[in-house]
């Protein structure tokens, strides 16, 4: 999981900047401002021929997984603030799940750690939360709220709406 705040933020930046390989990109260039693109984000494109949904309905497929014993609830957050501790989360989930131990939980999470680069990543921009914060105004907030309903509750991303 992702701040969804923060996913329609990376979204806007990534699609306005995606020189043109992206579906939603020539919508974008027409957009004259970041908060244009910010908004669009987070509405999504009703009336586009290329489906774009709002971010409520973006995340609704995946709210199901939460209650899915087999399935291990991650934040990228997690993997920001404790990389290895949370690499060695997922490596112990596979191992209770068959995936051969071939490793320590330690020496794995060093491995994966050392593997990952998220630079080689089309979509990495600088790999920050909260980042939300610094682009969002009243009117972002109040468009949130509107399309996304309790999607930040169910994610445990907000105790309430008063955010």
């Amino acid at each position: 999981l992702r701040d969804p705040r923060d996913v329609a933020v990376s979204h806007a930046y990534y699609i306005a900047s995606n020189q043109g390989n992206h579906v939603h990109h020539a919508h974008y260039q027409h957009l004259t401002s970041f908060d244009e693109q910010l908004k669009t984000s987070i509405a999504g494109l009703p009336d586009s021929s290329a489906h774009f949904p709002h971010i409520g309905e973006r995340f609704q497929p995946f709210l199901g997984w939460l209650s899915c014993p087999q399935m291990l609830t991650l934040r990228f957050e997690e993997f920001i603030q404790a990389p290895e501790q949370t690499l060695a989360r997922v490596y112990q989930h596979a191992i209770q799940r068959g995936f051969p131990a071939d490793y320590s939980p330690s020496d794995a999470a060093r491995i994966l750690s050392q593997n990952i680069n998220p630079q080689r990543s089309p979509t990495f921009r600088h790999g920050k939360s909260g980042e939300w914060r610094n682009h969002f105004n009243a009117e972002h907030i109040k468009l949130f709220k509107q399309v996304s309903g309790d999607l930040l509750l169910q994610l445990g991303y907000e105790n309430d709406h008063d955010w």
